[in-house]
């Protein structure tokens, strides 16, 4: 076993052999570096069958040859950010096992590894949004880390285990959106159509990664759809139920007062967002939902009231 290596801007001009190799320790919460950062191998590497149970660190490794990582196997997340390979065709990624990496190992090797990276030390800026910026960009090497791979087996044609590494790369993009949100929302001046969009992005991702893990679960996939009916029949019964005593309630109010009291929410929301910056932009949103919900009921008090909410349901 080989528990800890450095070879940072190494260079190797004779083949390299790390076959069969177990690299790093085995407890779970190490958060050791296995560093070949910077190393350039002028000739063929092999990987074969070996495992990475530290956090293995290749970025800006050049590879002018083969490059073999057959049936390797990789416990925590590894960092291929800015890794040049010459001949993509010569790198050997299959049986790659990832099968350990998920969305909360993204998460973790950020918080592990992102005081590793520079980012500027102002003196107006505390040290919360020091570390939000260097957790900012941390996940973003993390997502070119990813990317890197995919290239490789989308040259390869290699689609399906392409789609592997795009998950992950997703993950670390739905993470980035999650920082990018504690940056913004704690900015002077800052974009509120921005922020909007980034918290848009944000929860398409987390829906996106919750229902079918971005296409590749296919049992999520099908929950997610038995849900869908599910929840539809029981709107339809609450419906048929429910609406004829709220839209007796509803009908005796008038309209004026259903439109106040959207317009003081809307309001309200408008307020959380250009004035009251520590309050998270997730919490922000809710006041959207709360407005939603009014117009929605007070238009399905109105169809239903003018004999025009069954045709529509149905």
């Amino acid at each position: 076993a080989i528990e800890k290596i450095n070879l940072w801007k190494n260079k190797f001009k004779n083949r390299c052999y790390f076959v069969d190799s177990n690299f790093g320790y085995k407890d779970k919460d190490n958060t050791t570096k296995l560093n070949f950062s910077n190393t350039h191998f002028k000739d063929n590497v092999y990987f074969n069958n070996s495992e990475f149970y530290s956090y293995a660190d290749f970025h800006e490794c050049e590879f002018d040859d083969i490059a073999c990582f057959y049936g390797v196997k990789f416990h925590k997340i590894p960092n291929f950010s800015a890794c040049y390979f010459k001949e993509q065709k010569a790198v050997n990624l299959i049986n790659v096992d990832i099968d350990k990496l998920d969305f909360k190992s993204v998460e973790k090797y950020i918080e592990d590894n992102y005081q590793d990276e520079t980012c500027e030390n102002k003196q107006e800026i505390t040290e919360e949004q020091r570390n939000n910026n260097c957790k900012l960009k941390c996940a973003k090497h993390l997502k070119d880390s990813f990317r890197v791979i995919k290239d490789v087996l989308i040259t390869q044609n290699n689609t399906l285990e392409a789609q592997e590494w795009h998950k992950l790369e997703l993950y670390a993009k739905e993470k980035e959106n999650h920082i990018n949100l504690s940056v913004k929302d704690r900015e002077k001046n800052a974009d509120i159509f921005k922020n909007i969009l980034i918290w848009f992005n944000c929860v398409l991702l987390n829906v996106y990664r919750n229902t079918s893990d971005h296409h590749n679960d296919f049992l999520k996939i099908l929950n997610f759809t038995v849900g869908m009916i599910v929840l539809y029949g029981v709107f339809i019964f609450f419906c048929q139920a429910c609406i004829e005593p709220y839209s007796k309630f509803f009908n005796e109010l008038k309209s004026s007062v259903i439109f106040i009291i959207i317009g003081i929410l809307v309001f309200l929301c408008c307020i959380m967002f250009y004035f009251n910056r520590k309050k998270s932009i997730f919490a922000k949103s809710i006041f959207f939902i709360i407005a939603m919900v009014f117009i929605v009921l007070y238009l399905v008090t109105y169809f239903y009231k003018t004999n025009e909410y069954k045709t529509i349901l149905y």
